[in-house]
């Protein structure tokens, strides 16, 4: 295992045959061959240690810049870009855009921050579904812990709960996966080659032959990021690998309260240094400036699923009462209507606000859906004014995108009416 006491031992290898001034640049060269090792998935490179070694800082030159300056292209996500990211998901998954097995790689990752060498190691017996007395099923994986001084690569796990959708996705690969390929019961990994390694069969390393690779896992996501053609809070093609997604995940853990000890046991870190440097990227300064561009990035967002229709009568389910999205101004006490449910679903409750981010809401183009963003932003500050928990008003955020949306392609069609 190359640690970071190997890296230590480097450095005073460095510095018994080098100026002192040369130090850096010598160690800075094996940082960033750490990490481009490490991201590229080959054996012999822990994970934690490359995350750590993003925040050291070596001969004068800072290191932690893609956490603490939120780079465009190596950092945490920001709102606006996890808030396109999940959207995009969701309508790929909607249409069958993406392969299933490179569906659930990426929500993994998104969900639970864990490494792609964590995921290659999953097998099929991981997956734990239990269904409660009450009739609720609750989904969860087995996560192989990774570099933990261990004999085995599979001796120790931690159990993390997934959320009904992410969970009946991973049912559904399984499920998919053994009508295709026979493999021995005991060597079934959740993401598998196409064929086995035919020169790892019958061999000691014969659970090998039939998984991923972590570099493979990679590549995936940078794959999805292109195919699904998603933007960066500027406009440019967003860079996604899986060590950005990790660090969405410890970052969005931090900005919604949790500790230093619960974030070091969600990355799956043995000790706490690592994960400071989330702490000190807290950055009001990104927030703000997402929800200041949040008008012109809605676009990138694509936080609106759904389809903007003239009126009533374009509607799917056009005469018929009960498809009818309504609002209530509280200004003038009257009802609005928004538009239309294109669904026979129950989930009225959840109306006009769930509507805007649900793929079967046909707004109408002379709505008022600036009532509805009006309601939002107040209620938003509302709740910073009084001293909320960022996470709670974090959660008006992905709505505000989506209504936001909504507006612009109602201008757009207003606008192209007038030209015709």
């Amino acid at each position: 295992m190359l640690d970071r006491g190997f890296f230590e031992r480097y450095k005073e290898f460095v510095r018994g045959r080098v100026s002192e001034e040369n130090v850096g640049f010598y160690t800075g060269g094996f940082v960033r061959w750490y990490i481009w090792a490490t991201d590229a998935g080959f054996d012999l490179f822990d994970p934690d240690v490359a995350s750590g070694f993003e925040s050291l800082q070596i001969g004068g030159n800072p290191r932690g810049r893609a956490v603490l300056s939120h780079d465009i292209n190596r950092g945490p996500l920001r709102g606006v870009e996890m808030t396109q990211l999940r959207s995009a998901l969701k309508a790929a998954q909607a249409a069958g855009r993406l392969d299933l097995a490179d569906l659930v790689l990426v929500w993994l990752m998104v969900a639970l921050g864990t490494n792609p060498r964590n995921l290659v190691l999953l097998e099929e017996q991981d997956y734990i579904r239990t269904k409660l007395e009450d009739g609720q099923i609750v989904h969860e994986l087995r996560i192989p812990r990774i570099k933990k001084r261990t004999a085995g690569e599979r001796d120790q796990f931690r159990v993390r709960r997934l959320v009904p959708e992410i969970g009946e996705l991973v049912a559904k690969l399984i499920a998919r996966n053994q009508g295709a390929q026979h493999i021995d019961g005991a060597i079934r990994p959740i993401f598998r080659r196409p064929k086995p390694e035919q020169a790892l069969l019958g061999t000691t390393h014969e659970r090998k032959s039939y998984r991923r690779s972590p570099g493979y896992l990679g590549v995936v996501v940078k794959a999805v990021a292109r195919d699904l053609g998603l933007r960066n809070a500027e406009g440019g093609p967003l860079h996604l690998h899986p060590r950005r997604l990790r660090y969405s995940f410890a970052t969005r853990l931090v900005d919604e309260g949790a500790s230093v000890q619960e974030v070091a046991d969600a990355l799956d870190h043995t000790s706490t240094d690592y994960v400071l440097v989330y702490f000190n990227a807290r950055s009001d300064a990104v927030r703000n400036l997402d929800r200041a561009l949040s008008t012109l990035l809605a676009p990138v967002a694509q936080a609106f699923l759904g389809k903007v229709i003239r009126n009533e009568d374009e509607a799917a389910r056009a005469g018929d009462p009960s498809s009818r999205i309504m609002h209530l101004n509280k200004k003038n006490k009257k009802r609005e209507g928004l538009g239309s449910c294109g669904e026979f679903g129950f989930c009225g409750l959840l109306a006009p606000l769930a509507c805007y981010l649900c793929r079967d809401f046909q707004p109408w183009m002379e709505a008022p859906h600036e009532h509805v963003l009006d309601k939002l932003i107040d209620r938003r500050a509302e709740k910073l004014s009084e001293g909320a928990d960022p996470k709670w008003t974090q959660l008006y955020d992905e709505h505000i995108l989506a209504v936001e949306l909504v507006i612009q392609r109602c201008d757009e069609m207003k606008a192209q009416d007038l030209a015709a």
